[in-house]
Formats: C-alpha cells, sequence, structure tokens
C-alpha cells in the first residue's frame, strides 16, 4: 500500500494539517503499528521525514516483529518493537512520545467477550503507563498531549 501513488499522495496532503510545529527530532513510540490505526499513524511520521527533512525514528510496536517488517520493509527511521497489548509487562524502551493504538479488539470478540476484551486492553495500556514512567519522562499523546513528570 505504501508503494501506491494515491496513497502517498493523501500521507503527504495528511502533513499539511499538522501543526508546523512538531519536534524534528524524536524516537516515537507507536503501539498497535500493524494495525489499521497505528500503521496510518507511523505511516505519517515516516511521511514527515520525507516530505518534511524531520529526523523522527519510529519505533513501531507490533505482537509480531515479523508483521511489522512486512508492512515497513527495513528503513532506518523505523525500528520494530515486540509489544502485546493484552500483556501488562512491558519491554524496556526509549521514547520520546508514546502514540497507543494497539487493542487486541475486533467486533466478533467485543461480541463473544466484551468484558474479557476490554480487560486485557485497560491492562495493556495500563502496563504501557507504568512504563512510560518508570522508564523516563515522556509526552504521551491520546487526542492531545499530556506532559507526563514523575515526582
Amino acid at each position: 500500500m505504501i508503494a501506491s501513488p494515491v496513497y502517498r499522495e493523501s500521507l503527504r496532503r495528511a502533513l499539511d494539517v499538522l501543526p508546523s510545529d512538531l519536534p524534528g527530532e524524536a524516537n516515537v513510540l507507536v503501539t498497535g503499528a500493524t494495525g489499521l490505526i497505528g500503521s496510518a499513524v507511523a505511516d505519517v511520521l515516516l511521511a514527515c521525514n520525507e516530505f518534511r527533512g524531520t529526523k523522527l525514528k519510529v519505533l513501531a510496536a507490533g505482537r509480531s516483529e515479523e508483521r511489522i517488517h512486512d508492512r515497513f520493509g527495513t528503513r532506518p527511521d523505523l525500528e520494530p518493537f515486540a509489544y502485546d497489548a493484552t500483556d501488562a509487562e512491558v519491554p524496556a524502551f526509549k521514547a520520546d512520545y508514546v502514540i497507543h493504538a494497539a487493542s487486541n479488539a475486533s467486533p466478533d470478540r467485543y461480541m463473544q467477550e466484551p468484558v474479557e476484551t476490554m480487560l486485557a486492553n485497560f491492562q495493556g495500556l495500563y502496563g504501557l503507563l507504568i512504563a512510560t514512567l518508570v522508564l523516563s519522562k515522556l509526552n504521551v499523546l491520546a487526542g492531545a498531549p499530556v506532559e507526563l513528570t514523575v515526582s
């Protein structure tokens, strides 16, 4: 899909609505990088590098590094990161920003096991937030940036 001229033009146009004061250099962890939302977010960040000349490093997090590689290929501004949103244990990472787009949800799963599905997602988010607080002071992007400080 990334090779599609139509998709590449859509990415370039998406940059027109992003603020111009985004960091020029940062490590950004994107969870759910092989999912619908996470992959689009990662693509936009990588497009910033290509079209705006930023130096963003995308830590593309997903359950399968092989699927991450299949989706994005090998590139110097992207690093595959093994991460399962349903696991409370989060591997160590170094990032300036976290964009959490991972979920084990699907319409079927919500219909069959709604409580279990939501609980797993909440536990995964909790684990990610704890790891974020413990490992470093980060900005967590979830709609609007929120600055986290550890006292």
